[in-house]
């Protein structure tokens, strides 16, 4: 368990993602009167757009670099309540992060783009897709919070009972007690410390209004996903039951998943945690590129 007299140490580490990306000026947007920064890279009206998770920021997709040489047009924001943008008090909703991912995409000059979303960043992707669709060519989940089998209504009780527990003075040993599960048997140390610093640092205010602001159901529905989607799934993290059969569990997932996204391309890496594209980044690279050439993205 981490207490409040640690948390000052592990603060300490902040700014090691964000010095490790090539050297690029910021860039700010106005997102109802949220000052939300982000980074871009490279040229052009179509493009890539890398979205963190929550508690995270852009830099930890700074090992995403054979993407970010200006070949491409890159667009890495920081969304509200995280990084280098405003963190009101205010119930962060899923619409509010799309609202932030889209007028990001149109101060960058972006009008198409493939989405990459870590986390609760593939929700945020999916749900700016759901709003302006014809501004996303493809989604890419990457360990994803997506839709699934269970219901809805369920899944947003269970968020904003989140939101009760991270209310309380013991906010830090509850998110850390969250977080170990998303360290698989081979994740490096030094993703493990860094995510696990950075993270904790987050603003309560901010983990509760995500809590709150997610808890709707209709951000879990299982609508129609008619664009080509890659979801990677790390096997080794789940906190399952002990006598969960892991094989039927992924066969359960990638079926519901394909009931509603046809063009699904489904990828689950044994033995990974949560951030694979920082424990194995020369993978994940690859198999971005891949998806990107085999969809003439």
């Amino acid at each position: 368990m981490v207490g409040h007299h640690l948390l000052a140490a592990l603060v300490a580490t902040l700014g090691i993602a964000a010095q490790d990306l090539p050297q690029t000026p910021s860039h700010y947007v106005d997102v109802a009167g949220i000052r939300v920064h982000y980074t871009t890279y490279g040229r052009g009206n179509r493009g890539l757009v890398f979205i963190h998770g929550s508690n995270c920021d852009l830099g930890f997709w700074r090992f995403q670099s054979p993407f970010l040489d200006g070949s491409r047009h890159v667009v890495l924001p920081d969304l509200p309540g995280h990084g280098r943008s405003d963190k009101p008090a205010v119930t962060y909703t899923a619409d509010l992060f799309a609202n932030a991912v889209h007028q990001v995409m149109i101060d960058a000059g972006l009008d198409t783009a493939v989405l990459v979303g870590h986390s609760m960043g593939a929700i945020v992707a999916l749900q700016t897709f759901r709003r302006w669709p014809g501004s996303v060519v493809s989604l890419v989940s990457v360990d994803g919070l997506l839709p699934s089998i269970t219901p809805p209504q369920q899944r947003a009780e269970a968020l904003a009972k989140g939101a009760d527990t991270y209310r309380g003075a013991d906010y830090v040993n509850r998110l850390s007690t969250w977080m170990d599960p998303m360290f698989g048997p081979d994740t490096p140390s030094s993703v493990r410390d860094e995510a696990r610093s950075r993270m904790l640092a987050s603003p309560q205010h901010v983990m509760v209004g995500m809590s709150v602001g997610l808890g709707d159901p209709a951000v879990w529905k299982a609508d129609r996903v008619d664009v080509p989607v890659m979801a990677i799934f790390a096997d080794g993290w789940r906190a399952l039951p002990k006598d969960t059969n892991h094989a039927v569990f992924s066969s359960d997932r990638e079926r519901f998943l394909r009931s509603f996204v046809p063009r699904l391309r489904y990828e689950v890496w044994e033995r990974a945690g949560h951030f694979l594209m920082m424990e194995r980044p020369n993978d994940f690279n690859r198999l971005l590129q891949d998806f990107l050439r085999t969809n003439r993205m």
